[in-house]
């Protein structure tokens, strides 16, 4: 078994979508790792930038179907109250 000087490597490696021996031994160019880190961090920010808008979105749905069910609330405590007066025995 291989014995890594840091158990992370392959970690590495694999964010970086590059074999774990070209990591060890260096077949990749010192610019070839930072192209490949600028990509990540670009999809990163690529996706993040998505997950704020879907987020934004579904909270504007959520603030709509809450004023929805806040209207339909009062409707009914107004029709409760005019039965009320209606129906003092209840």
């Amino acid at each position: 078994s291989i014995h890594l000087i840091n158990p992370r490597l392959e970690q590495i490696a694999t964010i970086l979508k590059i074999p774990l021996e070209s990591l060890i031994f260096g077949d990749i160019s010192k610019e070839e790792y930072l192209k490949k880190i600028v990509d990540i961090e670009k999809e990163f920010q690529e996706k993040l930038t998505i997950l704020k808008s879907s987020h934004k979105i579904e909270m504007a749905e959520k603030d709509g179907e809450i004023n929805i069910l806040k209207a339909s609330l009062e409707t009914k405590e107004s029709i409760i109250g005019v039965l009320k007066e209606r129906l003092p025995e209840y």
